[in-house]
């Protein structure tokens, strides 16, 4: 679902004129993206469920959000270098021009709101901060589901933070030599669920 709703929005900014920007045409963007990709669904009736929690979110984006703006960028890759063994990178989902020149980064999260881990946005202001010349002021998280801002006012010291913070973890990662199994409700998307000793174990 949720990469129906963020491709759905990419073009419904992208491709589509302003003045059609209306819950119907990105109702039929979402059925488009929809028909072209069904899987990942257990039956019928689950895929009923998310789409029409999808149809739902999409309508009060439309209902209730700035629809009428022209982003500076849309579902972008980035690349940056943030030291000389560690390059970071990720695709955003939005980036605003502000009307003081400077940058506002959009990452949708399609689930209810609640208060998210700011640290994925201040790792894409790192990236633009070093891949741009504009100045980015504020990074948000939009929870489609609710309509609910998280924002966060970017500081030059919480990005430098978080840059000390990936090369920490980089730094832990190079030098780990075990690798412990951790499960969780994410096992199921795993691509070696079916090797896994702790999975057979439990089953057992």
């Amino acid at each position: 679902m949720g990469n129906h709703v963020h491709a759905t929005l990419s073009d419904f900014y992208s491709a589509i004129p302003v003045e059609k920007r209306t819950v119907e045409t990105i109702e039929n963007l979402l059925k488009q993206k929809w028909s072209r990709n069904r899987e990942g669904f257990s039956d019928s009736e689950e895929e009923r469920e998310y789409g029409e929690r999808a149809l739902s979110m999409l309508r009060r984006f439309v209902e209730t959000q700035q629809v009428d703006v022209q982003p500076l960028m849309v579902e972008r890759f980035h690349e940056a270098p943030v030291s000389e063994n560690l390059i970071i990178n990720g695709r955003i989902d939005r980036v605003d021009r502000l009307e003081d020149g400077s940058l506002h980064i959009i990452d949708y999260k399609t689930g209810h709101a609640e208060k998210s881990d700011t640290f994925q946005l201040h790792l894409y202001c790192l990236i633009l901060s070093r891949t741009l010349t504009w100045p980015v002021s504020r990074a948000s998280y939009l929870h489609m589901e609710d309509g609910v801002w998280q924002t966060l006012e970017v500081q030059s010291k919480d990005t430098e933070k978080s840059r000390q913070v990936a090369l920490s973890i980089a730094d832990k990662i190079e030098n780990e030599t075990e690798y412990p199994v951790v499960t969780g409700p994410l096992c199921q998307y795993c691509d070696f669920v079916e090797i896994c000793d702790v999975k057979t174990t439990q089953e057992h």
